[in-house]
C-alpha cells in the first residue's frame, strides 16, 4: 500500500514538472514571437522612412510641413523660384510672411556668409496657395524674432514719429514737441514693451502697446480703447 502511494506521488510530481516545463517553454516562445514582431515593425518603420528619404535623393521631403517666417533686411522681400539656386523667379514673399516648408535640398549652399539648403515653401495668404524655392538661410522658425526685425526702422503717424533701433533703443516724438526715449522689447504675447522710458524728463516709466500687427509698410497697435497705425518712413 505504501509502495503504491509512493508511485502515485512520483507520477504526480513528474506531471507537474512536465507541465511547468511546457508552460515556461510556451512563455519563452511567446516572448520570442513578441520580440520578432517588434523587430519586424521597427524594420518596417525604418523601411518606410528610407523610402520617403532615399539616401541618393537630392531632395528631402518632410513628413509634415514646417512653419517658418521670412527674415531678410528691413524693407526687402524674398524671391521664390521655380527650382533651387538659379531657377526662374516666380515672385516675392514679403518680409515677415508666414510660410509652410515641405522639402529641402540635401546639398547646402553659402549666400551672404550663411550656409543652408534651399527649401520649397508655400504661402496660404491668398485663396490659392502659391510658392517656390527659397534659400533657407533667409527664413526663421522664431516668429517673435521675425516681428522684431520688422519693427526696426523709422515710422510715422498723424501725431507721432517713432524710431526703433536694433540695439534695443527707442524714441517716440510728438510732432513739433518733446517725446520719450528709452528701450524696447517684444513680449511673448506680442506686446511692444517700452521700459526705462524717459517721458518729458520723468524717468522709470514702463508701458505696453497691445495687439501689435506689423509688416514691411505699416504697423498698428492698441492701448486700451485707443488704436493707432504707423507708416514706415525708412
Amino acid at each position: 500500500m505504501k509502495k503504491s502511494i509512493l508511485i502515485l506521488a512520483g507520477i504526480t510530481i513528474l506531471f507537474c514538472l512536465n507541465g511547468c516545463k511546457n508552460q515556461k517553454k510556451n512563455e519563452k516562445t511567446a516572448e520570442t514571437e513578441n520580440v520578432r514582431n517588434t523587430t519586424v515593425e521597427e524594420k518596417k518603420e525604418v523601411s518606410e522612412v528610407e523610402e520617403t528619404i532615399p539616401e541618393n535623393d537630392p531632395i528631402i521631403v518632410y513628413p509634415k510641413s514646417k512653419e517658418m517666417y521670412v527674415f531678410v533686411d528691413v524693407g526687402s522681400n524674398l524671391n521664390y523660384r521655380e527650382s533651387p539656386v538659379d531657377g526662374t523667379k516666380l515672385g516675392k514673399f514679403p518680409n515677415g510672411a508666414t510660410l509652410h516648408v515641405t522639402k529641402e535640398t540635401r546639398e547646402t549652399y553659402t549666400i551672404d556668409g550663411i550656409t543652408a539648403p534651399w527649401v520649397y515653401a508655400e504661402s496660404y495668404a491668398d485663396i490659392e496657395p502659391y510658392g517656390g524655392w527659397v534659400f533657407k538661410g533667409f527664413l526663421t522658425e522664431n516668429k517673435k524674432k521675425s516681428v522684431e526685425n520688422l519693427l526696426i526702422g523709422e515710422w510715422d503717424s498723424p501725431n507721432y514719429t517713432l524710431k526703433i533701433w536694433a540695439n534695443g533703443e527707442i524714441a517716440l516724438f510728438r510732432k513739433e514737441s518733446e517725446g520719450l526715449s528709452g528701450n524696447w522689447k517684444l513680449t511673448d504675447d506680442n506686446q511692444l514693451c517700452f521700459y526705462n522710458a524717459v517721458i518729458y524728463d520723468e524717468e522709470g516709466e514702463t508701458f505696453y502697446w497691445d495687439n501689435l500687427s506689423v509688416n514691411n509698410e505699416t504697423f498698428s497697435y492698441s492701448k486700451g480703447d485707443y488704436t493707432s497705425t504707423f507708416t514706415r518712413i525708412k
